[in-house]
């Protein structure tokens, strides 16, 4: 069961994902504004969600260039992200905004 009333599903994700280390995994959302990554499955499970979740090494832009590894759920309580987070408030990047895919 998701409660809502939380912030983030644990303190060691708010941790992450509040932090910019370069030498320690971070975890960074990002929304996609292309139905092309909307909708590619990156996973086995289908999810039609404007979100992803990726642990990288310290980001300062979003880049297919850095090193990540896209999750599904929480490395550290292992609630589903995708039904926890659903909103603007949690995003690092913003496709069309901070970065481009598409040229």
């Amino acid at each position: 069961m998701i409660d809502k009333n939380l912030k983030y599903c644990c303190d060691f994700f708010e941790s992450r994902h509040r932090s910019y280390n370069h030498s320690w995994p971070n975890i960074m959302i990002v929304k996609y504004t292309h139905d092309f990554f909307i909708n590619t499955n990156l996973s086995k499970n289908k999810i039609n969600s404007p979100y992803r979740f990726w642990i990288t090494f310290g980001h300062e832009v979003f880049s297919l260039d850095n090193v990540m590894i896209n999750i599904t759920y929480c490395p550290f309580c292992g609630k589903n992200l995708f039904e926890f987070y659903d909103s603007d408030e949690y995003v690092n990047e913003i496709e069309g905004k901070t970065f481009s895919m598409i040229k």
